[in-house]
């Protein structure tokens, strides 16, 4: 697990802990998502969306966070 990461918000959208989570607030979820977006495919995101796909979640991971184009570039764990 990589440590000493640090989460980054989207301009505008702030985590509520709730629906949009973080790096930190994931691993306090009550109960097991159905589904899951990982928005960032670095270390951290690809670990978040392997364990939460091992546990049956459907996890849609996000390799960039919007850019200029606003285009989202989504790749679909076979995995899961």
């Amino acid at each position: 697990m990589v440590s000493g990461s640090e989460a980054k918000s989207l301009p505008g959208i702030e985590p509520d802990h709730k629906t949009i989570l973080t790096n930190r607030s994931i691993i306090e979820l009550p109960e097991i998502p159905k589904t899951l977006i990982v928005v960032g495919a670095g270390a951290v995101g690809v670990e978040f969306a392997s364990i939460y796909s091992s546990f049956g979640t459907q996890v849609t991971s996000s390799r960039s966070a919007c850019r200029a184009s606003c285009r989202w570039r989504t790749k679909r764990f076979p995995w899961s």
